[in-house]
């Protein structure tokens, strides 16, 4: 009983942060679509700076 009641709290947890993860995988494939936009409107190179693109990739996941 006990076992069971630490699995489902385990498995929770799990889904927990898969929604987490979700969430933010869906936030960066919304920003890099908003820099694609930008970067066609404006006609600039697509990656200004890879350093900072890498950041940005390494903060959101």
């Amino acid at each position: 009983m006990i076992l069971a009641i630490a699995f489902a709290i385990l498995a929770t947890t799990f889904a927990i942060l898969a929604t987490t993860f979700a969430i933010s995988a869906t936030t960066f494939a919304i920003s890099a679509t908003t820099f694609a936009i930008s970067a066609i409107a404006s006609r600039r190179e697509a990656i200004p700076n890879p350093c900072v693109f890498s950041i940005l990739c390494i903060v959101l996941y």
